[in-house]
């Protein structure tokens, strides 16, 4: 059975919805359903023009109501990948990348959407799970049992609503500028220089680049932090899929967001950490004090 990942990075007010999915189809399928108008037609929406060229734009009717259009511009259109600028009706422009693979494993469908703002996110995150799950369905790759469209955008909604609810934030000032704190951030050696460093034995291995994958492991304490990379902007931004693994089990849907800015002579860098968090519960305080800790011992490396 395969599962949709989610994860929530960007900032407060420009947050960015991601949403993976590795299903057991072709790209060749794939690519039929998204550029034959008419199977496009059937699972998300009639285009009353084409996309064929970079700056291309057309409108898109989504269903039978007047009133649900909106307008696409392609940006980027290459193997395995696909931008648009998007707006539906008056709300400021966002963009949308899709990204997809096919390996041993079947096809991944990799979606991000980032907002010029924060009001649709919830509702777009809801839209976007109905919206995977009738592109199943034209693959014939849907599982029998799913829930229906309804209650797979009521649910998906209700979650994304949940993992924007309580972020953890942390802010440190740090004694040296952003290129050399990018150096300790942006590769496995880096890292490794002073992670989790009052544990002998840490292994930490980092492919960083869009789609890149990370983990960092404590074996003698019986914990794995593990995700993919979701964006690299050099000297100023890092975010990816946050997963932790130990003895009590397997975060979901956790995402973790690292900025940098000069701050004088030094650094200000802020990590927004997000997830399935309750209100009440003590995972986001747990979170915040260990990213002081880990990040402080990324100060005492950069101190003088």
């Amino acid at each position: 059975m395969s599962t949709t990942s989610r994860a929530l990075t960007g900032t407060a007010e420009h947050p960015v919805l991601t949403l993976d999915r590795t299903v057991a189809a072709r790209e060749e399928e794939l690519l039929s359903a998204v550029l034959d108008p008419a199977r496009l037609a059937r699972w998300y929406g009639h285009l009353e023009g084409h996309l064929a060229a970079v700056g291309d734009e057309t409108a898109v009717q989504l269903s039978e109501d007047p009133a649900d259009r909106a307008r696409a511009r392609l940006l980027t259109l290459e193997p395995g990948l696909l931008r648009l600028a998007w707006t539906w009706q008056d709300e400021p422009e966002s963009v949308i990348t899709a990204r997809w693979h096919e390996d041993a494993d079947g096809l991944t469908l990799h979606l991000d959407h980032a907002f010029a703002e924060p009001r649709h996110l919830a509702g777009y995150g809801g839209g976007w799970e109905q919206v995977l799950q009738a592109l199943l369905r034209e693959l014939g790759a849907a599982e029998a049992d799913a829930p229906s469209d309804e209650e797979i955008e009521e649910q998906a909604v209700a979650t994304w609503r949940h993992l924007a609810a309580h972020p953890v934030e942390v802010a440190v000032q740090l004694p040296a500028p952003p290129e050399e704190v990018w150096e300790q951030l942006a590769s496995a050696e880096g890292v490794a220089r002073w992670w989790w460093n009052q544990w002998q034995g840490v292994e930490v291995t980092a492919d960083v680049r869009p789609g890149g994958s990370y983990r960092i492991a404590a074996p003698a304490q019986g914990i794995t932090i593990s995700g993919e990379v979701l964006a690299v902007d050099p000297v100023s931004r890092l975010s990816g899929t946050w997963v932790w693994a130990d003895e009590d089990g397997t975060s979901v849907d956790e995402a973790a967001e690292i900025r940098l800015r000069p701050d004088g002579e030094g650094t200000a860098l802020t990590v927004r950490h997000t997830g399935p968090f309750d209100a009440g519960s003590d995972q986001p305080e747990n979170y915040r004090q260990g990213w002081e800790f880990t990040l402080g011992q990324l100060e005492s490396l950069l101190s003088p």
